[in-house]
């Protein structure tokens, strides 16, 4: 079974994405540690667009040529941003493809809701289209396109599969590409919406969860 984990350890690789931390007994842990929990911070509060790599530099307390002796571009750094926010939520992905098979989409819907309501550098990305789109036209849309595809590949073999056996695999991936877009949709919402209508998203993300996992149970191939 192809790890999730993997997967992002090789969208790292990857030309024009961005690189996840080292290890801990690495000497550049610390140092690229700090940069980006700063520039996560200045990414969040002004955008991607209006953040700069010279005020990323100067609140972490280090010299803008030093940035750049480990971050090539205010690109890389910001996918290296987002790679880190999404370490997290590969590695559940991994435990939710050990649960059992009849667990596993309740948990997967579960964790990627509750991932776009609140991860802090995709959402802040998500809800300003035009940062969205500048980095869509830096990173070239067949890049997207590839690691896009490469994630539903996962999610079908790991977790949509092993529920919905009697959908084809044509089927099964448009319902792991439906899902992707609602939780992206659900990450431009301002959380300003939650409070207006006083729900709790955490009640939001639960009853959503029941609604999309009850139907899904009924899908038919068709």
């Amino acid at each position: 079974m192809v790890k999730a984990f993997e997967l992002l350890t090789q969208e790292a690789g990857l030309p024009g994405r961005g690189k996840l931390l080292p290890n801990r007994d690495d000497p550049n842990f610390k140092i690229q540690h700090r940069i980006l929990e700063v520039a996560t911070k200045q990414f969040v509060q002004f955008g991607y667009r209006k953040t700069s790599i010279s005020d990323i530099a100067d609140h972490a307390g280090i010299g803008k040529g030093s940035l750049y002796l480990h971050y090539k571009s205010k690109q890389e750094l910001f996918l290296s941003c987002q790679l880190e926010e999404q370490r997290v939520l590969y590695e559940q992905f991994d435990q939710i493809s050990e649960m059992p098979k009849k667990d596993r989409l309740k948990a997967y819907l579960e964790c990627t809701l509750t991932f776009a309501t609140s991860a802090p550098i995709s959402k802040a990305l998500l809800t300003r289209p035009k940062d969205y789109a500048a980095l869509i036209n830096e990173m070239g849309v067949t890049n997207i396109k590839n690691l896009s595809a490469a994630g539903t590949d996962l999610i079908v073999k790991n977790i949509i599969s092993s529920a919905n056996k009697e959908l084809s695999l044509e089927d099964q991936k448009s319902l792991a590409v439906t899902i992707s877009l609602l939780t992206s949709a659900i990450g431009h919402l301002p959380e300003i919406i939650f409070e207006m209508s006083d729900v709790q998203v955490k009640d939001f993300v639960n009853t959503l969860v029941s609604l999309l996992d009850h139907g899904t149970r009924n899908l038919k191939h068709t």
